[in-house]
């Protein structure tokens, strides 16, 4: 702010402003994406999304790096062969964001879809622990009065009887 508010009123410091108001924000722009597609590249290497993200981060940086140093060329009078046109600049720009958006939403919906494999996971896991849950009570009872079919002590079949009610509330408790 302080070097641009320099050349503010310099009528010869327009190519100068605009290196330090285009370029130096290219530059700093440039580099924090270069560094995040990186940074996103070494966390994290799941899903398509990720990779338009990584992609669409490190493009969208070397244009900014080449808006920088087309700048730095231009007011430095060197020539510099790797400039991209200005119409093109817009065209590119829009793109990548465009891919930066994809990748997001394409993102967003890869781990939605984890969570719910993960959630369909677990739920097989309770139906399969309350099948057996339910299951054990049933099985028991149906051994017991299998056993109760052929005893003819009256006392043991009380007792029989009196598993047989702990085993329904044991089946009960589990749907409850």
């Amino acid at each position: 702010i302080v070097l641009v508010s320099l050349y503010f009123d310099d009528p010869n410091g327009g190519t100068e402003r605009i290196l330090l108001r285009v370029g130096i924000k290219s530059l700093i722009g440039g580099i924090i994406f270069i560094v995040s597609s990186i940074l996103l590249f070494n966390s994290s290497k799941t899903g398509i999304g990720i990779k338009f993200i990584i992609f669409a981060f490190l493009a969208y940086g070397i244009l900014q790096f080449n808006i920088f140093l087309t700048d730095a060329f231009q007011v430095s009078g060197a020539q510099y062969d790797l400039a991209i046109p200005f119409h093109m600049i817009g065209v590119i720009d829009l793109l990548l964001q465009s891919i930066m958006g994809l990748g997001m939403i394409i993102s967003v919906l890869e781990i939605e879809q984890f969570n719910l494999k993960r959630a369909n996971s677990e739920l097989d896991t309770f139906l399969y622990r309350s099948s057996h849950d339910l299951r054990a009570p049933l099985t028991t009872i149906s051994g017991i009065v299998q056993v109760l079919k052929r005893e003819t002590d009256p006392q043991k079949n009380s007792n029989y009887l009196s598993l047989i009610d702990d085993k329904v509330d044991q089946a009960d408790n589990v749907i409850k």
